[in-house]
Formats: structure tokens, sequence, C-alpha cells
């Protein structure tokens, strides 16, 4: 039998794999799955289960991330924008 870790692993994949993403986002996602933590891959699942289109958004901001560069700077801004809009998704207007 299959442990969690190997079966969030293959969900993931899967979700990437079906995803209308492009072959090298697809290969961007794959190669970083299986290094991800499990609360990672957990939080990965969980909203592509909920939005079929959430792998877009989650490739999105690895991107951003990516593109900085190891630039602790620009990364700590981006960092602080995505809490800004999860706040703000969070508490009701």
């Amino acid at each position: 039998m299959e442990n969690d870790r190997a079966i969030l692993i293959k969900k993931a994949s899967q979700f990437v794999e079906e995803s209308s993403l492009s072959p090298a986002e697809k290969k961007l996602v794959e190669g970083r799955i299986p290094f991800a933590p499990d609360a990672v891959l957990q939080m990965f699942v969980q909203v592509c289960e909920e939005d079929p289109f959430g792998v877009s958004g989650v490739v999105k901001n690895l991107q951003k991330k990516l593109d900085t560069q190891g630039n602790l700077s620009r990364l700590h801004e981006i960092v602080k924008q995505e809490r800004r809009e999860i706040e703000e998704a969070l508490i009701p207007a």
C-alpha cells in the first residue's frame, strides 16, 4: 500500500498533467513536486480539487518567485503581496 506522501505526489502530478499548462510550465512544476514538503503538497492537492484552474495560479506564483533569481528583497515583497491578497480574500468586506 502506498504511503500518504506517495499518494499526494501522485495526485499533484496528475493535476499538473491534466492541466492546460504549457509543456515548459508542466516540467517546471513536475520537477519540484517530489521535493515539496507534505504541507505544500496537501495544500496544492486541496486547491486543485476545489478549483481545477488553481494549478495555473500556483504556477504563476511559483514563476514569479523563480524570476527573482534569489533576490531576497524582491522575494520578500512577493510573499508580502500574497499574504495581503489572502487576508483580503478571507476577511469579508
